[in-house]
Formats: C-alpha cells, sequence, structure tokens
C-alpha cells in the first residue's frame, strides 16, 4: 500500500505563493508512485475553484496552472471544504471538479493519510 500525505492547502493563492508550492510538491510526488499526494483546498485557497479569476492573478500562476494540469493527467481528486452559499464548481481545463467534504469526512481523510501538511 502506497503512503498517503494530506496537502491541506489554506493559503489566498492571490497573496502568497504556498499554494503553488503545494500544487508542486504533489505533482513531484507523481512519478515516484510510492506516495500518495491527497489534497484539501479550505479557506482563502478555494478561490482556486473560481474559473472566472485568470492565472495571472495568483502568484505564481503559471506554475499552478501547469501543476493542476499534471494533477489532473496524473489522475488526483482534490477535496474541498463544504461550502454553503458557494455555486457549485463547474468542471473546468479537464479536471474534474473536487469532491466537497464537511469535518467529519476531513478527519477520515486526515486519518487514513501517514502525514499532514499545510501551504
Amino acid at each position: 500500500m502506497k503512503t498517503r500525505i494530506l496537502l491541506m492547502i489554506e493559503s489566498d493563492p492571490r497573496q502568497s505563493p504556498r499554494p503553488a508550492e503545494a500544487m508542486r510538491v504533489a505533482a513531484g510526488l507523481l512519478p515516484w508512485g510510492k506516495v500518495e499526494p491527497v489534497l484539501y483546498l479550505h479557506g482563502q485557497a478555494l478561490q482556486l475553484l473560481d474559473s472566472s479569476l485568470d492565472a495571472e492573478e495568483w502568484m505564481d500562476g503559471e506554475g499552478l496552472r501547469e501543476h493542476l494540469a499534471s494533477l489532473a493527467a496524473g489522475g488526483v481528486r482534490f477535496h474541498a471544504q463544504k461550502r454553503q452559499a458557494e455555486p457549485a464548481c463547474q468542471a473546468q481545463s479537464g479536471r474534474e471538479c473536487p469532491k466537497e467534504i464537511g469535518l467529519d469526512e476531513l478527519a477520515a481523510l486526515a486519518a487514513s493519510c501517514q502525514a499532514v501538511a499545510r501551504f
């Protein structure tokens, strides 16, 4: 069984390079094949799901775009904080919408991973 790492992304992609770094780490783990990256977006990082925002508005937007494409090609599934009033995500750029989960599901997801990193 592969080791799983939960990458919790909460930083604002317009003000911090941390979301791009988290995506880079996840994309870098894929070819190795020994670690399964599990991605969870919450807080300000949910802006990454907003199809109206252009990648140029994000810090390291080009890197984010490349890593998102690599993760989609690798079949990595995103999880996201369950939103109350936000409209549902629309699939874009060849990747599917993240699975929105609540706190109980997040706890179970974290328990299934051997490590957790926050970005």
